[in-house]
């Protein structure tokens, strides 16, 4: 029965994914885990899917951004040097909002 409930919801992510204009937000999750990455890259070959990831250190969105590099659709932010990365998220979040019905 679980591995019936793991594979239910590994088939909902995925569908999830595939919907137009969706926007997926990762925090604190490190990709490692090679079904969700596996499932995760195939779905970013849909153009209108974004991916936000908050990666806790420069690090971090470095390696998580290695793993990502063949997808423009994907966005690491991270503290860094600056003391607002709220604003870089806000910022980019003013790129992706795609009005409903055209307005």
């Amino acid at each position: 029965m679980l591995n019936q409930t793991h594979y239910d919801l590994l088939r909902i992510y995925a569908n999830e994914l595939e919907k137009e204009n969706t926007l997926l937000m990762a925090v604190g999750f490190s990709f490692a885990d090679e079904h969700l990455l596996d499932i995760t890259k195939r779905a970013l070959r849909n153009p209108t899917l974004k991916l936000i990831i908050m990666c806790f250190n420069r690090e971090e969105a470095i390696r998580i951004s290695d793993v990502f590099e063949s997808f423009s659709n994907v966005k690491c932010i991270h503290n860094g040097d600056d003391p607002q990365p709220f604003s870089d998220f806000v910022s980019f979040l003013d790129g992706v909002h795609t009005p409903v019905g055209g307005h």
